[in-house]
């Protein structure tokens, strides 16, 4: 029986080290096809672009079957992939490793679950996987847990190509920056509804020639509601969020059964 097709993308840029952990660890499940912008492209959401003229580079990659670098954003990449640019359609698309969380409204804007939404609108069941950022503005420089991401990332696309009912979905996971043992286990959660800060603020300075700057104030941290992908992280938590399928109305399941999802560490046995 052949090795199952993945779709490998990310808005981070070819060489962001999340895209080649995540390769290598994928590789163990399907044969692993990458084709990923070949600059950081975050924040790019959906957007595509004119697919009609896109520049391509062939590269190798440990764990991939073939590796492409492309002048375009995460979505194009996903929709040439569709429509046969690198061979046969994927069984699975995933988007990640993004370095920085992907959580509540801010999963409107991002290329990771951007690119994921546009695997799920070709009918090809879809991941993205964000982790905290150890160097994040609002925190002092620590150590990327890069195989932590990898290994959830891995265990819910088992699950994915194992009990997939056909009917396509998008799974948004949002890892803690931890040491897999340190990981509490995972929650099946809800998109944030509130800003993840308070008392955010924007302003023109203008001096008198006419050439400023906008300034911007990101105020401070929000407390998350329970139940909700922001919380779950802040408590230790995978935050496992399905975002709307096309074909449900209310799109809170895919079909999927994640009953019994546990990743290689004792602290998940629970």
């Amino acid at each position: 029986m052949p090795l199952p097709r993945i779709l490998l993308t990310n808005d981070d840029g070819f060489e962001s080290e999340g895209l080649h952990r995540l390769c290598e660890t994928l590789a163990a499940i399907g044969q692993v096809v990458v084709v990923a912008p070949q600059d950081a492209r975050s924040g790019a959401g959906t957007a595509i672009g004119d697919p009609t003229r896109v520049r391509a580079r062939q590269f190798t990659m440990t764990g991939a079957a073939s590796a492409w670098a492309l002048d375009a954003n995460p979505g194009a990449c996903v929709l040439l992939a569709r429509f046969g640019a690198f061979g046969p359609p994927p069984d699975l698309l995933v988007s990640g490793i993004n370095q920085g969380f992907n959580l509540g409204r801010q999963a409107c804007h991002s290329g990771t679950v951007g690119a994921a939404l546009l695997g799920q609108a070709g009918g090809i069941p879809s991941l993205a996987v964000s982790q905290d950022d150890a160097n994040a503005y609002d925190k002092a420089p620590g150590e990327q847990h890069w195989r932590s991401a990898a290994e959830v990332a891995l265990a819910f696309a088992k699950l994915l190509l194992e009990r997939n009912a056909g009917m396509p979905a998008t799974l948004n996971l949002n890892v803690p920056n931890l040491a897999l043992p340190d990981i509490v286990g995972w929650r099946l959660t809800n998109l944030n509804p509130e800003l993840p800060r308070e008392g955010m603020s924007a302003r023109v300075a203008m001096p008198d020639d006419g050439d400023g700057w906008i300034e911007f104030d990101f105020g401070r941290k929000a407390a998350p509601s329970p139940g909700t992908d922001a919380h779950a992280v802040e408590q230790g938590y995978v935050s496992a969020t399905w975002l709307a399928a096309l074909d449900q109305g209310e799109g809170r399941h895919s079909g999927v059964d994640l009953a019994g999802l546990q990743f290689p560490a004792p602290a998940f046995a629970d």
